[in-house]
């Protein structure tokens, strides 16, 4: 028994017409075309699909050239380009949401424009985002539920640590006790002041 192998859809990159094209699994190739340079010579250049290399956020890229101009892209937002639409303005098309996770799948059916939150809930939903792999805080606390407190940027705060520091904080002020030495210089003399 063989597979018969699924045929891609390839659509022209916008901005990139009648030189490079994307598929619907993520593939980019150039079109097969003949350049003719500025001394009458000519050169056809065959149809090759591009090799994606992953760039430092861990997302393919390819590297596309127009007008003798070298640029990167990225392979999800030129899918995106391609089949999903051109980028909405506002917030609703701040980024590009990858809605399994993968960085590595760029399917149209996976990719979706969204804000910046909605792309932080899906990395906290996928297990993604770093924070939310920690299970206790510097000092071995739990984060559960009676132990962690969420401030208003969504960082998890440990309440024991949190007491414990302000409980410093006021036993220093209390007894009058100067300021760590990272304070500035001003208020470290209106601190000595007070003392004498």
């Amino acid at each position: 028994m063989t597979a018969t192998p699924i045929a891609e859809a390839w659509r022209p990159i916008p901005g990139f017409e009648g030189l490079y094209e994307v598929s619907d699994v993520g593939r980019v190739r150039s079109v097969d075309r003949v350049l003719t340079y500025a001394d009458g010579r000519r050169r056809r250049y065959p149809e090759c699909i591009l090799r994606p290399a992953p760039g430092s956020h861990g997302y393919l890229s390819v590297v596309l050239c127009r007008d003798g101009k070298q640029r990167s892209h990225c392979v999800h937002a030129l899918v995106a380009l391609a089949f999903v639409g051109p980028r909405p303005d506002g917030p609703e098309g701040e980024e590009i949401r990858h809605r399994d996770g993968d960085h590595l799948n760029n399917r149209p059916g996976n990719l979706a424009y969204g804000t910046r939150r909605e792309n932080a809930d899906d990395a906290v939903q996928h297990g993604t985002q770093k924070e939310v792999k920690k299970t206790h805080c510097v000092n071995d606390h739990p984060f559960d539920q009676a132990n962690t407190y969420v401030d208003g940027r969504g960082r998890r705060i440990c309440r024991t640590c949190r007491r414990a520091r302000e409980r410093a904080r006021y036993d220093r002020k209390r007894r009058g006790v100067p300021l760590p030495p990272g304070r500035p210089a001003r208020q470290r003399a209106e601190v000595h002041r007070e003392r004498w």
